[in-house]
């Protein structure tokens, strides 16, 4: 399969993410952007894509966090099928231990190291099929033609060790489907700090009631 890849993110010395789309046809990106709209195009498939980055400080604590987020809609353009996949992957330079944390309509895999965390995550198969019952840029053909324990829904997504792939069902011409894929990465808490401010809030707390 061929790789386009659209972003390479490096969040620390420790690792490296990269965001990519996979095809067994050419894929051409347009050179125009639109409010940060990238538009991809395979011989079957459009595909816009956005990066939508967020950080945040805490100065008290030496506490930051990270977020990476691609949001991507594909439109059919044809009627021949395409094997056509959007890609999370690591790269880890470092020891690490790794852990698949499930969250609240998302499947997330993360990587702890000794001064940070690093995430990466997508929608989980329930959101997908619920998504599909209310035709919210989730065709409805797809619930109604596979129950939620077909392996329809269990083939969408595959996890690995150091990636989590979207395998794009095949649409009708026409029709649109959105997907995302999350990246974030945070320092770990000092707690020292954390114990020093607890303290001060303890002092104030003390003041006042006197």
């Amino acid at each position: 399969m061929k790789t386009f890849n659209l972003n390479e993110i490096s969040y620390d010395n420790n690792s490296k993410v990269y965001f990519s789309i996979l095809s067994n046809s050419d894929i051409v990106e347009n050179s125009k952007q639109i409010f940060g709209i990238k538009k991809l195009k395979t011989e079957n498939h459009l595909i816009s894509t956005y990066l939508k980055d967020s950080e945040k400080k805490n100065s008290q604590i030496n506490n930051s966090s990270i977020n990476k987020n691609h949001f991507f809609i594909v439109e059919k353009i044809s009627n021949f099928n395409e094997d056509l996949k959007l890609m999370l992957s690591v790269n880890i330079s470092t020891n690490y231990e790794n852990k698949f944390s499930p969250r609240e309509n998302q499947t997330t895999t993360e990587y702890h190291f000794n001064n940070s965390i690093l995430r990466i995550s997508t929608e989980d198969e329930f959101s997908l099929y619920m998504r599909s019952i209310r035709d919210k840029y989730f065709p409805k053909r797809f619930c109604k033609e596979n129950h939620f324990e077909s392996e329809f829904w269990y083939n969408l997504i595959t996890y690995k060790k150091r990636s989590i792939t979207i395998n794009v069902p095949e649409l009708l011409k026409g029709e649109k489907i959105y997907f995302h894929l999350f990246s974030s990465w945070k320092n770990k808490i000092n707690i020292k700090n954390v114990s020093h401010i607890s303290n001060q809030f303890k002092n104030i707390l003390n003041v006042n009631g006197n």
